[in-house]
């Protein structure tokens, strides 16, 4: 049995009919408006469009070393957190930014001035 007829045994993927009358197969997953859509109703964290996202001092570390390009477990290391910490934190910076990764997210911080537009240092000089 291949890893497809599995999935569809075990109901992860269901038959979804196409206008065209073939038959096609999709995920069940429920899909989720993009942050900060026009007409969504959500705003970012911050409150107004435009305005400051409201970050933990915590997340504007976490912020700090992900734009010098620290992977989680270099800043996990820097900061004396567990891996998964930094993980959440990143996540929850992104969706304050309402950006999809991390390059999105040092792009924007520097835009809004959250961090600096420095050169980036040699990594092995802490």
């Amino acid at each position: 049995m291949t890893a497809a007829e599995r999935c569809i045994k075990d109901g992860r993927f269901a038959p979804k009919v196409r206008r065209g009358g073939g038959e096609g197969i999709t995920t069940k997953r429920k899909s989720r408006p993009k942050a900060n859509a026009p007409g969504d109703g959500r705003q970012r964290q911050g409150g107004e469009s435009g305005a400051l996202p409201r970050l933990t001092p915590r997340q504007l570390d976490v912020l700090g070393l992900v734009a010098r390009g620290y992977s989680n477990k270099r800043i996990a290391r820097a900061l004396g957190l567990a891996e998964g910490t930094v993980k959440l934190h990143v996540a929850a910076v992104l969706k304050a930014l309402g950006v999809a990764n991390r390059t999105q997210a040092v792009f924007e911080a520097t835009g809004l001035g959250l961090v600096g537009a420095s050169a980036p240092r040699k990594l092995g000089a802490d």
